[in-house]
């Protein structure tokens, strides 16, 4: 399929289940300049859109082309698997299962060309260039599909993606690459995140200025134009193309979705343009608010707006549960509409069900994570002074499982993330692999916003893990979420030249804790080149440390720790064990500014501090922490005898060169015996010099 417009495909409109699609060639197939393969439940079915099955030795999808599968209401999307020896996905190509409301999307798989081998590997899975992808993703109450790859060597590189994602209250999908090796480099990502709609609040002085939005604003943004012509403001959403369509201030409530297009005036479409309704249940029970756009169409309100302060957004239609994003210098912060007022997060509690949560005792601001609130689903709620009120929070990003026989590498800005900026919780990150080489700028990292958690990240390494070059291993919480744990298993653990593995919480005010990393070495631990390994909180209590190695910890310029920078809350600990503790130019800390200093404890058989070291546990404005060293009473260093800080002037042995002792200016060449001891008699005696000459005529 190599022509533009070129399109196969099946639509599901009612109860029953859209037609499959089956795609088999001998030698080899090639979808090119944006042709489309496609299959999708329309926004009407409730049924499930047809599976896409490709079975070929070779494939190739490039130049904008698209395998695609859609839930686009009730209905399930369609199963995609590909079935191939050889895959290759670049220029532009796509592969994707999306559900856009209520329906849950469909899974896509990748593996050998044998359809009847369940563990059939391919050969190679090569990913490549800019808008180049495989994803899952959700954008409604539905649950997004999953991404498993079996493959001898998975490739990505220049900007390419594998992701999967959720941006409404459906969790994002899993991802699992069974591969031999796994290389990422120039930009490329394996992601799966659960976010809010990046739809914000824009504003200018009259209509003429709207114009100063295209290509800036996105559809649903909305923009508040201070003089609307008559002195007085008006808000508008931006709907499909360049159309602002004016919101009225009109507010109805209906029960279902299918009570939207009751209200259309089909004589005169127009009429109602810029009235909201309510709709109580959209999907799951979740209630949505929806604009009239008077093309027949309605166009949805989001839950999240991004403002830059908390006036603007009282500008315009405001409901229960709606979240506010205040983006500030040094982070963003989020406040919920309670139906009265707007409030911001404080305490978080994570509990089992409902019952607990009434047990509580909670002030203004005080959050409660509810595992399960009846059919395992979970749900947030937050305390307005009087009651409990639920909000908007999106679903979970998924897990990210690989397993590499062989090596994975990340080079070059490659990123390996899961991501939550308002969802309960970030995904996991699991790695087993023979070897793992993360350098050039490569990061490995799961990060949270507001109050959801950042998710751990669990790497087991059968021989060397190596980190250099600016490359991070990180878990992150920006709000009032908790950083999630990092656990290192590895023969060997190397750090060089500015790499780091961090556990932090970063915000200024009711931060979420710092992680835990613990670090696992068969044999060795080394941090050299400005190096860190450090859990660090910026207002919340400091994570912990553990290192254990079975022969060596060596810092070498470099440093381990668990640190407050600022508040009340606790330096965090370090503990490390390992046969020789040994600190050149390195240091080890645990302090706090308000708080307590931390703990630091080493136990070792040789402990080799250089005098430049450090090992510190102290507080600004608390009580000092402890440093306790249990090693034998052996100082090393003490015999170790101080240079002079001046040289000896080594000119004076230098021997007078021929051409200062002659007065010439000239160099000489002589052949000598060595320079040494007398040999004694029954050692190896020197032969004698050579003479190459005439020697009576002969040469």
């Amino acid at each position: 399929m190599v022509t533009s417009g070129s399109w196969l495909g099946g639509e599901s409109y009612g109860t029953g289940k859209g037609g499959d699609i089956f795609l088999e060639a001998s030698e080899s197939a090639r979808i090119s300049d944006y042709a489309l393969i496609a299959t999708s439940a329309k926004e009407s079915s409730i049924g499930q859109a047809g599976n896409i099955t490709i079975t070929t030795p070779a494939l190739n999808i490039e130049t904008g082309a698209v395998i695609e599968s859609r839930s686009e209401g009730p209905g399930t999307g369609g199963d995609i698997a590909i079935h191939a020896g050889t895959l290759e996905v670049t220029d532009g190509g796509k592969i994707s299962a999306q559900a856009l409301r209520s329906g849950s999307g469909g899974n896509l798989t990748v593996s050998g060309p044998d359809v009847a081998t369940h563990d059939d590997f391919a050969n190679s899975v090569r990913i490549s260039g800019t808008n180049t992808e495989m994803s899952a993703s959700t954008s409604g109450t539905g649950d997004a599909g999953t991404i498993s790859i079996m493959t001898q060597e998975l490739s990505l590189t220049d900007n390419a993606v594998i992701t999967t994602s959720a941006s409404d209250t459906g969790d994002a999908g899993s991802i699992s690459l069974k591969v031999g090796t796994l290389n990422l480099s120039s930009g490329a990502s394996v992601t799966s995140a659960s976010q809010y709609p990046d739809t914000r609040v824009h504003t200018v002085a009259n209509p003429s200025e709207l114009e100063q939005l295209s290509g800036i604003a996105q559809k649903g943004d909305v923009v508040i134009v201070q003089d609307a012509g008559n002195g007085e403001p008006a808000a508008a959403i931006l709907d499909d193309g360049n159309y602002w369509v004016i919101l009225t201030g009109d507010v109805f409530t209906v029960d279902e979705l299918s009570e939207l297009n009751e209200m259309i005036d089909y004589g005169n479409p127009a009429d109602g343009e810029g009235t909201v309704v309510v709709v109580r249940n959209a999907g799951a029970g979740e209630p949505a608010s929806f604009v009239y756009n008077g093309w027949m169409a309605w166009l949805e309100l989001s839950k999240v707006y991004t403002v830059p302060d908390a006036e603007l957004r009282n500008s315009f239609a405001v409901f229960p549960a709606d979240v506010m994003r205040i983006e500030e210098t040094g982070g963003t912060s989020h406040l919920t509409y309670t139906g009265r007022e707007w409030i911001p997060c404080k305490t978080i509690h994570a509990i089992a069900d409902l019952s607990e949560r009434d047990r509580l005792t909670p002030s203004a601001g005080d959050v409660a994570k509810v595992e399960n609130v009846g059919n395992d689903v979970g749900k947030s709620f937050i305390f307005d002074g009087t009651k409990w009120i639920s909000f908007y929070m999106t679903g979970q990003a998924g897990t990210i499982a690989i397993h590499a026989d062989d090596t994975v590498s990340l080079k070059e800005a490659a990123t390996l993330s899961t991501s939550s900026t308002g969802g309960v919780h970030a995904g996991e990150i699991l790695l087993e692999a023979d070897t793992l080489q993360v350098d050039t700028r490569a990061i490995v990292s799961s990060t949270s916003e507001s109050i959801g958690d950042s998710g751990t990240i669990s790497i087991r390494v059968g021989n060397t893990a190596t980190l250099s070059d600016n490359a991070a291993l990180i878990t992150a919480t920006m709000g009032a979420g908790s950083a999630g744990d990092i656990s290192l298993d590895a023969a060997k653990l190397e750090l060089r030249d500015h790499a780091s593995v961090s556990s932090e919480s970063s915000a200024a005010s009711h931060g979420g804790d710092a992680g835990t990393i613990v670090v696992n070495a068969r044999e060795s631990v080394r941090l050299s080149g400005e190096s860190e390994l450090t859990t660090q909180a910026v207002s919340a209590g400091g994570g912990k440390i553990f290192v254990n190695a079975g022969d060596l910890i060596y810092l070498l310029g470099s440093d381990i720790t668990s640190s407050v920078k600022f508040g009340e809350g606790k330096g965090g600990d370090v503990t490390m064990n390992s046969e020789f503790v040994i600190l050149n130019r390195g240091d080890i800390t645990a302090n706090a500014d308000g708080g307590d200093g931390g703990a630091i404890f080493i136990r070792t058989e040789n402990y080799v501090p250089s005098s430049d070291s450090s090992v510190t546990a102290t507080s600004r404005r608390g009580n000092e922490g402890t440093v306790r060293i249990e090693a034998p009473d052996t100082d090393v260093s003490s015999a170790l005898i101080i240079l002079p800080e001046n040289s000896p002037d080594a000119s004076r042995w230098v021997k007078t060169p021929c051409s200062a002792r002659s007065g010439e200016d000239v160099s000489r060449f002589v052949l000598e015996g060595r320079d040494a001891m007398p040999a004694t008699f029954d050692d190896l005696q020197a032969s004698p010099l050579t003479h190459f000459g005439d020697s009576g005529g002969g040469k």
